[in-house]
């Protein structure tokens, strides 16, 4: 999964600074992430970056520092705030759940796929490490 498995291609060590938020407060939440997230093992995508994580080879994957949403600038657009955390919502093409996290000082996307694409059990598991290193604001 080259693409980080969404056709995007996942950052790579040494890659040119995320769009938003500063590197180092974006690799604490990748890299401390839970080594199981709704009971599926760490698998982090190919090729590898401080700035993805994954689960279940695929299922749930994590990207920091991704550039705002379209649909945050919509007031109709679907959110949940879920165990401390804002996400804004929005389903990819290839069926997937896009869930980004608002108002925060730089922008984390979680996709889900499969199983978990009606499951916001990832994103609890999730969110104390997004609590814990992205500080609440706007992100640049």
């Amino acid at each position: 999964m080259a693409d980080g498995g969404d056709g995007h291609a996942a950052p790579r060590r040494g890659a040119a600074r995320p769009r938003s938020g500063g590197g180092r407060v974006l690799r604490r939440v990748a890299r401390p992430a839970a080594p199981e997230v709704a009971g599926l093992a760490r698998a982090d995508p190919e090729p590898h970056s401080d700035l993805t994580a994954g689960w279940g080879a695929g299922a749930v994957v994590l990207r920091c520092g991704v550039p705002r949403p379209a649909e945050d600038a919509d007031a109709r657009a679907d959110g949940l705030d879920l165990a401390g955390v804002s996400w804004s919502f929005t389903r990819a093409p290839d069926g997937a759940a896009r869930v980004t996290t608002t108002l925060r000082r730089a922008y984390v996307e979680v996709r889900l796929r499969g199983a978990f694409t009606h499951d916001a059990g990832p994103l609890a598991d999730l969110a104390p490490a997004i609590r814990g290193s992205v500080p609440e604001g706007i992100a640049s």
